[in-house]
Parts: structure tokens; sequence; C-alpha cells
């Protein structure tokens, strides 16, 4: 048996009942919700503009240049290599140039930085950083970004370069020590006697 609340006729009063509400709540909801939005939009669209101003895309595109190129000489010069295997090697090193920029491409890492701006910045920063960005001193300044980010590169480079063998050296120097002698356990301490009352 169905309650006499739940009948068609109880269901569509109830319905028709609650239409008013409906009518208040869900507007207020929506107005309540879409601030929010449009402020996230905001966000992501002035990060757009400031990674694009700033330079980072340039500075993304050169970075991964010289990434792929600092790659190829660590494989070597193919003309070193035999005849027979000069082949081989240009086409793996064609493969791997292109998931190099397939995968780490700026298509690829946009959207995440957008994100990241999106989070990290609130939008009167990112508004006032796009304001000097568009200033003719901004516009030297992100001119000047790769190259002075591909400096900063090769200076931690050659720092990497003198300090691998140091590090190696130390490794090695660790390794070959013989194991420092165990010290030997503790007796545990007696414990003082007790003097009993006469």
């Amino acid at each position: 048996m169905s309650s006499p609340g739940f009948t068609g006729t109880g269901a569509a009063a109830t319905l028709r009942a609650l239409n008013p509400m409906n009518k208040l709540v869900i507007p207020a909801l929506i107005c309540a919700v879409a601030p929010f939005a449009h402020a996230a939009d905001t966000r992501e669209q002035l990060a757009e503009t400031l990674l694009e101003v700033s330079g980072t895309r340039r500075v993304s595109e050169e970075a991964m240049n010289n990434m792929t190129a600092m790659i190829m000489r660590q494989i070597g010069d193919t003309a070193k290599m035999p005849a027979t295997m000069r082949p081989k090697m240009q086409r793996a090193i064609e493969r791997i140039t292109a998931l190099m920029r397939e995968e780490m491409g700026w298509e690829k890492l946009r959207p995440e930085m957008v994100r990241i701006y999106a989070a990290t910045y609130t939008a009167e920063e990112m508004q006032a950083a796009i304001t000097f960005y568009n200033s003719p001193a901004g516009k030297s300044f992100a001119a000047k970004t790769p190259a002075v980010s591909l400096k900063s590169t090769e200076i931690g480079m050659k720092r990497g370069v003198t300090l691998g063998p140091r590090i190696q050296r130390i490794m090695q120097e660790e390794m070959t020590k013989p194991d420092a002698p165990e010290a030997p356990a503790s007796a545990p301490e007696t414990p003082a006697p007790v003097a009993l009352p006469r």
C-alpha cells in the first residue's frame, strides 16, 4: 500500500508547493557561484596574458632547444661511429628529439603553467605585472630574459662539470673506508642498595 502523501495527486501537489521555492533558491545558488567561476576565468585569462608578455614562452622554448642540444652532445658525434651504426643513431636522435618536443614543448606546458599562475597570483598581482611588462622597461626586461636564462643554465652546467669529479671522489672515499668498529655495549648500571630503617 502506498503512502497517501506520495500518491500521484499528492506528489503533484508537493511539486507545485516547491516550485515557488525553486524559483528563489536556484537563482540564489547561481548568483552565489557565478562570481567564483568568473574570478577563476579572469585569473586564467590574466595568467595567459602574463605568460605571453613576460616572455615565459620564449624562455621555455629556448630551454627546450638547449636541453635537446645538450642531450645530442652527450650522445656523441655520429660521424665518429661506424658507417653501419650512423643511420640507426640518426633515427634514434630524431625520435628522441620528437619525443622531447612533444612532451616538453610549450603547448604541453602552457595549460599547467596557466593553472600554476592562476592558483599562485591574485588577479591584482598579475594585472600589475602585465602593466609592467607592457611598459618600455618591462618589454626590455622580457626581451633580455631568454639570454639571461641561457647564461644561468650555462653557469649551472659548468658548476656541474666541476662538481662531478669531486662528488665521485667523495663517494669513492667513503665507500672504500673500512667499517668503524662497533662500540662495546655498556654494562647495565647496578642500582645502589637501599638503606633499610633500623
